[in-house]
């Protein structure tokens, strides 16, 4: 679960790497106030240092001029700046907000080539009772991992009885986030990442056997659920741009020869647009790897354009 790729892609220098990370860093635990929390602090410290945090708004385009990368439009505005830095993905950076004529053909193909990670879907179980015990649950059996072979063949309907499910119980981190005798669940479960595939539904309908297998008396107690799909991720994190691709848990996959020396720069061959996130500048599993890559791409970017002494604040 937490590289969201078939394991026999998975690059054991990645994997040793990682997993020790998870492990000298304390494994499991939660955001008080939420995983929301942590994007709204940042933020914050945006506007209280001079920046500008707008929400509700969507870029449209990167601006270019002369080869170079310049600011980005809005519905509403363009706005111009020293360095264009995209969380949007590589993929839908490189081949539709800048758009391919602004970069060598043989980098717009290696782009185009790249593989995503799987996607993650589930169910979010709003309840009115304590029926977990544990903030982080695992539910799997020896069919429940998955290599190319098993994925293909999950693909096309050859399921495991029992697929690898994960569930987070949050407020068994933060109690502050749901009412006295609640609790809020969410289920994760491994689908295709293309937003148009049956994978997602599927998913979700074998992991809701299981889970009220385990869990008999869940159903009574629910308040709500809400269903997330691919399609669902995709809308809201990431533009399917590549045929099979847009509703990524991690953005493109950790699998040998996108890892390492072999992962995508953050410097892109467009003068003064880099990439941030998942895709590039990091290392990590999930969120510590798009973190690992702000703290790095930020350092890039004021080494390469550092600011005049009278645009300092």
């Amino acid at each position: 679960m937490a590289f969201c790729v078939p394991l026999n892609r998975l690059p054991a220098s990645e994997g040793i790497f990682v997993l020790r990370q998870i492990v000298n860093g304390g494994a499991g635990r939660y955001h008080v106030g939420g995983y929301g929390r942590v994007a709204e602090v940042c933020a914050e410290y945006v506007t209280e240092h001079g920046g500008a945090f707008i929400s509700g708004d969507r870029v449209r385009r990167i601006l270019v001029e002369e080869g170079r990368a310049v600011g980005i439009a809005t519905d509403d505005a363009e706005i111009r700046a020293r360095a264009v830095v995209s969380n949007a993905g590589i993929q839908p950076t490189v081949l539709s907000l800048a758009g391919p004529e602004h970069f060598p053909p043989e980098y717009v193909e290696r782009v185009s080539a790249l593989e995503p990670s799987l996607a993650v879907v589930g169910v979010r179980y709003i309840i009115d009772a304590p029926v977990f015990e544990a903030p982080i649950i695992l539910a799997y059996s020896d069919q429940s991992w998955l290599d190319d072979d098993r994925y293909a063949r999950l693909q096309g309907g050859d399921w495991p009885d029992i697929p690898l499910i994960s569930i987070g119980v949050p407020c068994l981190f933060d109690p502050s986030l749901v009412p006295d005798g609640h609790q809020v669940a969410i289920s994760a479960v491994f689908a295709s990442p293309d937003p148009t595939s049956e994978t997602s539904a599927e998913a979700i309908r074998r992991s809701e056997v299981v889970i009220d297998e385990l869990w008999p008396d869940l159903r009574k107690h629910i308040v709500r659920t809400e269903p997330y799909t691919a399609r669902q991720v995709s809308r809201m994190t990431r533009d399917a741009v590549v045929p099979g691709q847009g509703g990524e848990a991690i953005g493109i996959a950790q699998v040998i020869g996108q890892c390492g020396s072999t992962k995508p720069d953050p410097r892109t061959p467009l003068a003064g647009l880099y990439i941030v996130g998942c895709d590039a500048g990091g290392r990590g599993a999930g969120t510590h790897q798009a973190v690992d890559s702000g703290f790095n791409v930020a350092a890039m970017v004021d080494a390469d354009l550092p600011l005049k002494t009278h645009e300092r604040r």
